[in-house]
């Protein structure tokens, strides 16, 4: 091919060019309208998203409001009903703090009743676990702690007179049922002795012309002696007295002798 073919090849083939530019412009129509479809998907995607954040928002708002209120169960119910979409650490942080105020909540008013009732330590329980994050009643459980320390002050003298009468009152009435019970076996005792055969048991015991210990002595009886009791006579529940004879020989003694020297209470 000469230069004069390759001239009229080349004019030719951009004659033809020139006169066919639709695939180009087709080319360009489709690029312009995809990136228009993707820039208005993604602006649909953020509007979407606003959306939600703002809705969000608005209910974390008005859970907020509630709990304000003391409307507690219903702003940590809003608060559960978010966590079912989005299980954030902000949302969960948020319900934590909401059930940690309604428990503070719930401490205080307890607070107030036991120390309406009288019940200082139990009103003292319950206000010290108020918790810091209820900005609404920390400060006013620290000055009903004070108020509390001070009204126990005052009764604390009171309490102690009570507790020590209460104290007294127990150890009489303890006393009093030992001593009954003792008595009743003494009964017992001094109604099993008569007629009875006893042993003496003590190291020495004095046979006495009354029962008491200030009665003049009869005779002394020793280990070993047996005595034979006519009748009894109970002078406490502690001392028993026996009517007793007392055979030596050829002698016989009549007189009163303590139980206890018959049941080694006396050695």
């Amino acid at each position: 091919m000469n230069n004069n073919e390759n001239d009229e090849f080349f004019v030719s083939s951009k004659t033809s060019n020139q006169e066919n530019p639709e695939p180009q412009i087709k080319s360009t129509s489709i690029y312009r309208n995809l990136l228009i479809g993707i820039l208005s998907v993604c602006l649909i995607i953020a509007i979407v998203l606003g959306i939600s954040y703002l809705k969000t928002e608005q209910k974390i708002n008005m859970a907020e409001s509630l709990i304000s209120q003391n409307k507690f169960e219903d702003g940590i119910a809003i608060y559960d009903e978010l966590l079912i979409k989005n299980h954030s650490a902000e949302l969960i942080a948020k319900k934590r703090a909401a059930v940690e105020i309604m428990e503070s909540d719930i401490n205080f008013n307890k607070g107030l009743k036991a120390f309406e009732e009288g019940n200082t330590d139990k009103a003292v329980k319950y206000m010290s676990k108020v918790s810091k994050m209820d900005t609404k009643r920390y400060k006013e459980s620290l000055d009903k702690l004070e108020e509390f320390e001070e009204a126990d002050s005052e009764t604390i003298s009171e309490s102690k007179s009570k507790r020590n009468e209460k104290i007294l009152y127990e150890k009489e009435k303890q006393q009093a049922k030992l001593s009954r019970q003792k008595t009743d076996e003494a009964i017992n005792i001094a109604s099993s002795l008569k007629g009875a055969n006893k042993i003496i048991v003590a190291k020495g015991a004095n046979l006495r012309s009354e029962p008491t210990v200030d009665a003049s002595v009869v005779t002394t009886l020793n280990n070993g002696d047996q005595v034979y009791i006519h009748d009894t006579l109970i002078e406490s529940s502690d001392r028993i007295w026996c009517s007793v004879t007392y055979n030596n020989g050829g002698d016989s003694y009549n007189g009163w002798v303590s139980y206890n020297t018959m049941n080694y209470d006396i050695q």
